[in-house]
């Protein structure tokens, strides 16, 4: 895969900010760090286009113990099959647990299901991670 080159000019100070990112994110320079970051700007534009497909990862926080939230967050993802490709559970202890979900499909269902999970009784976070759905 090839690549173009372009030339980018930027004031003192976001140059700085470019070169501390790039360092602190362990780029090996700052064409790295520039294409991450366009990508995380890209990647955040097509969630906002509802009809864009998207990808995430969507990890789930519940207390087990809360009536019933085991078996609604099965029905939820019952529900949403044609967007939850994966799903991983992990025991946190007696009382918590953490489900791991990879979601593909339309922004807006996507974002329906996060929304959804959130509202659970028992749910004590859901967060997603967004990714682009498509290689470089």
């Amino acid at each position: 895969m090839g690549v173009a080159r372009i030339g980018v000019s930027l004031e003192p100070e976001l140059l700085r900010e470019l070169d501390r990112f790039t360092r602190e994110r362990g780029y090996a320079n700052r064409s790295q760090g520039l294409r991450n970051l366009i990508r995380a700007a890209l990647t955040a534009r097509r969630w906002q286009a509802l009809e864009s497909r998207v990808l995430a990862t969507v990890t789930v926080l519940y207390d087990h113990r809360a009536g019933g939230v085991t078996q609604r967050l099965l029905e939820k993802q019952h529900e949403y099959f044609h967007a939850i490709k994966s799903s991983m559970h992990v025991h946190l202890g007696r009382e918590g647990c953490l489900e791991v979900l990879v979601a593909e499909g339309k922004a807006k269902v996507v974002g329906k299901l996060i929304n959804e999970l959130r509202g659970l009784k028992g749910v004590l976070r859901a967060e997603a991670v967004p990714v682009s759905p498509t290689l470089p």
